[in-house]
């Protein structure tokens, strides 16, 4: 958790940026925490079993993981898509 903690902080101070801005601030921040980020999951990922919650959250972010960095990529993607979550939610039918 720390590791996507940090990376929101990171999304939070630039949020209001130009995406170039935010495209350099990824690069020069984001990635350092995503790689220190992968090195744990492929450590972690040899010593957990994979049945337990912690080994199923750690195949589900191994699976995820392309789809994570990809906002590293390009100023103007969002590090989540909560915002579109959100704006769908009143239309699913939960029942």
């Amino acid at each position: 958790m720390a590791f996507i903690q940090k990376l929101y902080a990171l999304e939070r101070k630039i949020k209001d940026e130009p995406p170039d801005k935010r495209y350099q601030a990824r690069q020069q921040h984001a990635k350092a925490i995503i790689d220190k980020l992968q090195q744990w999951l492929d450590k972690s990922s040899l010593y957990v079993p994979p049945k337990t919650a912690m080994g199923k959250a750690l195949g589900y972010l191994h699976k995820q993981w392309p789809r994570l960095i990809g906002y590293l990529d390009d100023g103007e993607y969002p590090i989540d898509n909560n915002r579109a979550e959100n704006a769908i939610r009143p239309f699913c039918d939960w029942a």
